[in-house]
């Protein structure tokens, strides 16, 4: 891959692996609390990286998930 820099995408890669423990106690509470809805906000690249979170949800999850793209 042209320019590609391991070290930048490893550290890049592990930044968001150490979120995923605070964001399940985050979303668990949430839908403990009562939450209903859970809204992916972005337009352009950011809706696009959104965009395998919201479909993982959808599969893997019995949340109801919808995803609106910006026009």
């Amino acid at each position: 891959m042209l320019n590609f820099d391991a070290d930048r995408f490893r550290a890049i890669e592990s930044g968001a692996i150490a979120l995923a423990d605070p964001l399940r106690r985050t979303i668990a509470e949430l839908l403990d609390g009562g939450a209903q809805n859970l809204f992916f906000l972005g337009a352009g690249g950011a809706g696009v990286l959104m965009l395998p979170a919201a479909q993982l949800l959808g599969r893997r999850s019995s949340f109801p998930v919808k995803l609106v793209h910006a026009a």
